[in-house]
């Protein structure tokens, strides 16, 4: 799995100079297992299932960065756990990942748990500023199998984000990603009549 996040990387980080800027605070993911094409924006979570043209809103996330005072930035675990979904019905309190205010799972380092299921969130650090942005190579995998992989940026729009520690940023995007996973498992999954992730 290393070796793969590092091929990707590469790959990516070659790409880099080429590739055309995206609109700010845009980054997307491919789902490996439904192929569905899964497009993070400052405040919402969009799919597209393959073979269709319209993407659907499944999610609207928000957190501390986002039209934020400079002056009023939380610590970091408040700002950690800011990330949430708008209407709360997705959200963090320290490692403990809560679905409509009840634990459903926890992010403890790469390491994302809901119910029974495990994934491991890795990120490896493509470039410190890509338009203004740190940018990381994700991959995904459950059992060994990878669900999602693609390159993410932290948000560059609406909020004093040039103020927030890189790390602070990385972990910021990894909690947006861990909520989709919850999401994607406890409802998206159902409602899809596409081929599920193994249990």
């Amino acid at each position: 799995m290393q070796r793969s996040l590092a091929v990707m990387a590469a790959a990516l980080a070659a790409s880099l100079s080429a590739a055309p800027a995206g609109a700010c605070g845009v980054w997307s993911l491919q789902d490996q297992l439904s192929n569905a094409a899964v497009t993070f924006y400052i405040h919402t979570v969009l799919t597209r299932p393959p073979l269709e043209k319209k993407r659907r809103t499944v999610l609207r996330i928000t957190d501390a960065t986002v039209d934020a005072d400079p002056l009023a930035l939380p610590d970091t675990p408040v700002l950690l756990d800011s990330v949430k979904t708008q209407d709360g019905s997705y959200s963090f309190s320290g490692a403990e990942l809560r679905v409509r205010g009840r634990a459903a799972g926890r992010l403890e380092g790469e390491t994302l748990t809901v119910g029974e299921r495990s994934y491991r969130i890795v990120m490896q650090l493509l470039a410190e500023d890509y338009h203004g942005m740190p940018m990381w190579a994700v991959e995904v995998t459950h059992d060994g199998r990878r669900v999602l992989d693609g390159k993410a940026t932290h948000l560059c729009g609406g909020g004093p984000t040039e103020l927030v520690a890189k790390t602070e940023r990385m972990e910021l995007t990894r909690r947006r990603i861990a909520i989709y996973l919850a999401w994607r498992q406890l409802e998206g999954e159902r409602a899809a009549p596409a081929k599920a992730a193994p249990r």
